[in-house]
């Protein structure tokens, strides 16, 4: 992710700022900045996505336990 993009997203998260006040920060229009955030939204969910289910067939086989859906 790139370092701005993943910056206004940590702003947000974990600093608690929201979009208007990141975009003012940063210097940049704010509907950039919900870009951003919004794909760095998509790029986790896809990420942990993918993560889940690399692991799910490994978690079956060891707990005979099917994941919730």
């Amino acid at each position: 992710i790139p370092q701005q993009r993943r910056r206004a997203f940590t702003l947000m998260v974990l600093d608690g700022w929201n979009p208007d006040e990141i975009a003012m920060i940063q210097g940049r229009p704010m509907q950039d900045v919900h870009a951003d955030i919004e794909a760095t939204q998509r790029w986790l969910r896809d990420r942990l996505d993918s993560e889940t289910e690399r692991l799910e067939p490994a978690t079956i086989r060891r707990t005979g336990a099917r994941p919730a859906q």
